[in-house]
């Protein structure tokens, strides 16, 4: 059942929320790894899926055929909704006594055209409302019948939340079902009968081609159980050093490090830089390891030709991806070649010189206009990397320790995910839907909310309910950091969480705002 909140806060959070929401997330265009706005008419699916599943679109909605294994949202006890828009929805089965199993949900009805639609893939991950595409089989998107058959096939270990949207499509037929911008895990290229027209690969230029052949052994797949990333052997300092990104290593536990060439690294002694998204580990000397630039101002310049090497979405495969430098900073180095995900730990080679001049460490996508805050139409990507040669202090690492904190930072911000998702609900419009909100340090008290607001109450004992709440919600927004900072002592972590507590009182500024407008 769905219980509103009063108007008087339905319209302050429709006035203030949408906007605070976008600064929240992306406030300088905030990180990403993939854009869901390209301006067409799109409905985004997301559901957590652990074997072979199929959503199958008609003109009347869409609705699943499990194929085996778990049912869609089902895993290990959990009864996830698929979301729709942001919506949620538990699909009714033909046998709702087993969570396992060939059988077929009933029809979520949604006005959409199986003719006239594409996919797109945002994102594979462990957490709802995640970002970043992990390795998985690859989806299959074609028409059977009168139906858009979406098949995941996902025989690997583990489920994942898949994201994906169906967008409108107005052009003529034929055309591409699967786009290509974005697609991740879906399948290649897909096209429909007689579209002979394919998408000319770009460019690589001979001097990338030649980096990337001198250098099959210190270009370095990270393959993890829950992803994939990039790395490279480089000569550092007075050492050799497998390099890769501080977010990489974090997620790293249990990794395979292998080169190009199928051999297994050998790491030592690991360390992560201070004030930077680097982290190396030592190697025994040997080889011809890359070489790093010293005093990137005075010998780069920007416009100069640069070339990213690494691990494209995870996908084993090293991409030459070439571009120019647009802007360095102290710590930063802008460029334009479009690393995607799983690029993140690759190396920027300055190709005049041969000379890695960064880490590609994460890209930024822009779509709000910084003076007005209003949404733009071509929503602006820029993509850094972390400098080396800035890097004045490192610090030892001892791994348990690492990915205990890393697993820390984790939970803080799926917390901080939950609580915008909830304040996202509230400020659709003023309702939030049991079941919707299943993180265990908000779900008790949301349910016990829910059935309070279930009785008939006195508007006065209503807001008070709707206070109590709130307030609630207002402390937990600091708790988890407050006892993280007692115990995250990795400088990398630090600002992570630093940048946590900022979000945390902006979402605890709105609880005030709604409270306030709650007093009976």
């Amino acid at each position: 059942m769905d219980h509103p909140l009063p108007g008087n806060v339905v319209n302050v959070l429709r006035t203030n929320f949408c906007l605070f929401i976008g600064l929240l997330l992306f406030p300088h265009g905030g990180p990403a790894l993939a854009d869901e706005a390209n301006g067409a008419p799109r409905t985004v699916v997301e559901a957590l899926i652990d074997g072979p599943s199929e959503l199958r679109v008609t003109r009347a909605g869409i609705y699943w055929k499990n194929i085996a294994n778990a049912k869609p949202g089902r895993h290990e006890g959990r009864n996830e909704p698929t979301y729709v828009d942001d919506q949620p929805w538990k699909p009714r089965w033909k046998d709702a006594s087993k969570d396992r199993g060939a059988d077929t949900s009933d029809v979520r009805s949604i006005a959409l055209d199986p003719d006239k639609l594409q996919f797109e893939l945002f994102a594979v991950g462990s957490t709802h409302g995640g970002t970043g595409i992990e390795k998985r089989r690859a989806i299959t998107v074609k028409k059977v019948g009168d139906e858009l058959s979406v098949l995941i096939p996902d025989p690997e270990g583990g489920s994942k939340w898949y994201r994906f949207a169906l967008v409108h499509y107005t052009g003529p037929t034929p055309f591409p079902l699967v786009l290509g911008s974005g697609a991740g895990s879906a399948s290649p290229a897909s096209t429909a009968p007689g579209d002979s027209k394919t998408t000319p690969s770009p460019a690589v230029s001979p001097e990338a081609a030649e980096l990337v052949k001198a250098n099959r052994s210190n270009l370095v797949f990270v393959t993890t159980p829950d992803g994939a990333g990039s790395g490279f052997v480089a000569a550092y300092g007075t050492g050799t050093f497998l390099i890769t990104n501080a977010h990489v290593a974090a997620g790293a536990k249990g990794a395979m490090f292998k080169t190009l060439d199928g051999t297994q690294v050998q790491i030592g002694a690991p360390a992560a830089a201070v004030g930077h998204d680097i982290f190396l580990m030592a190697l025994a000397p040997g080889g011809a390891p890359l070489p790093v630039m010293t005093g990137v101002d005075e010998n780069a310049s920007i416009g100069d030709a640069v070339v990213v090497l690494g691990n494209a979405e995870g996908a084993g495969v090293i991409n030459t991806l070439t571009g120019k430098i647009v802007g360095l900073g102290p710590n930063l180095v802008e460029v334009d070649a479009a690393f995607q995900p799983g690029n993140s730990g690759s190396p920027i080679i300055h190709l005049k010189t041969g000379k890695v001049i960064g880490v590609a460490t994460y890209l930024t996508i822009r779509k709000y206009d910084g003076a007005t805050k209003e949404a733009v139409k071509d929503p602006i990507v820029r993509r850094f990397g972390y400098r080396l040669d800035s890097v004045k202090t490192w610090q030892p690492v001892n791994w348990q320790g690492f990915h205990a904190q890393a697993m820390e930072m984790e939970a803080v911000e799926e917390l901080t995910n939950d609580l915008v998702a909830f304040l996202r609900d509230l400020g659709k419009n003023g309702k939030v839907s049991r079941g919707a909100h299943t993180n265990p340090l908000i779900k008790t008290r949301i349910d016990q909310w829910l059935d309070a607001r279930s009785k008939r109450l006195s508007p006065r004992d209503a807001a008070m309910a709707d206070q109590s709440m709130l307030s609630f919600l207002k402390v937990t927004c600091q708790s988890d950091i407050t006892a993280a900072q007692a115990r995250i002592t990795y400088d990398y972590f630090q600002r992570q969480l630093a940048d946590q507590q900022r979000e945390r009182a902006e979402i605890a500024g709105v609880f005030s705002k709604i409270i306030e407008n709650l007093r009976p």
